[in-house]
């Protein structure tokens, strides 16, 4: 086995000290350039320095880029910059110009951990994760958010339909109604996922391989159904407490059946089973079992039977 060699090394402003505690630099690459970022804990005095790697044996300062707050993690798409910090939310940087980094605008009032994928930016902060439309970095917004209580959040990333924290899992395949699907221990320093495999470093314990199996079904019509015969709808409120009304659409009499399952595949509770007429109908769910139990908080899904069609939507209970 060869061992690593260094072909260059780069101190830069970046990596100065600023006075007090120091932050870990984090780093993201964009083009032909690195972004690296530190932060003074006891000043919050961030450093932005974008150096220019094209070769990688003489790394080149590019620009650099000071604001006033802590800076916990910097990553990008295409030549935008997106830096999550304690005091100003998430600050995005248009880097088209790697000499001359311009700040666009801000979104939320603190972040932790951040995650960018196509048009959208993933954060949490204070106990919520945010989805956040980025399509006009000028103008950011916040289009569906969910509580969590999986502690703060340091690194994220997106994989399909999720997202992946050193904190937990966040299924986003709904950007308008964000889930917190799981929790990991409080000691996992890293992550990293690839379809439904999941890698994370957890102190003394070293590296754990995860299968995500926790949802296998999609909110979206089975694709045996036939158009016009079902519609299974979105139940109102979600997320809900104490109660949801869930609504479908039969254009043909028959017998439906009408069950809400937990996260495991576990019946809870059968809203309706017997023979309906064409038309709109509607069904109350409480939050309780077949036993008159309260269940917990969390993710749950419906599922109708008709005519041997079967179509599953999920929703969240919050208490």
């Amino acid at each position: 086995v060869h061992r690593p060699r260094a072909v260059s090394h780069y101190i830069g402003v970046a990596g100065r000290n600023l006075g007090g505690w120091q932050h870990t630099n984090t780093l993201t690459k964009f083009r032909n350039f690195i972004a690296m970022t530190r932060s003074g804990g006891t000043v919050n005095d961030s450093t932005l320095e974008i150096i220019d790697v094209s070769d990688p044996r003489q790394p080149v300062r590019a620009s650099v880029f000071r604001a006033p707050y802590t800076v916990k993690q910097v990553t990008s798409r295409d030549s935008f910059l997106y830096l999550s910090t304690d005091e100003a939310g998430v600050l995005i940087i248009d880097a088209r110009n790697p000499a001359m980094p311009v700040l666009r605008s801000r979104v939320l009032q603190t972040s932790d951990g951040i995650a960018v994928s196509d048009s959208f930016l993933y954060a949490t902060a204070a106990g919520f994760f945010y989805v956040i439309k980025i399509a006009n970095p000028d103008s950011p917004r916040v289009v569906g958010s969910t509580i969590h209580n999986f502690g703060s959040s340091f690194q994220m990333l997106r994989s399909p339909d999720y997202v992946y924290s050193s904190a937990g899992i966040f299924d986003v395949s709904d950007p308008a109604h964000p889930l917190a699907l799981y929790d990991f221990p409080s000691s996992i320093s890293g992550v990293w996922a690839r379809d439904d495999f999941v890698v994370i470093a957890e102190g003394w314990q070293g590296l754990w391989t995860l299968r995500n199996k926790l949802v296998t079904v999609r909110d979206r019509e089975s694709t045996s159904g036939v158009p016009g015969l079902l519609a299974l709808h979105q139940n109102y409120p979600n997320p809900f407490n104490p109660s949801t009304t869930i609504s479908f659409d039969l254009s043909m009499p028959g017998f439906i059946e009408l069950v809400v399952y937990n996260l495991l595949g576990q019946k809870v509770r059968t809203l309706a089973n017997g023979n309906h007429m064409p038309g709109h109908h509607k069904e109350s769910w409480d939050g309780k079992d077949d036993g008159g139990r309260m269940v917990t908080s969390g993710v749950y899904f419906y599922k109708i039977m008709f005519n041997g069609k079967t179509q599953i939507r999920r929703m969240l209970l919050i208490k």
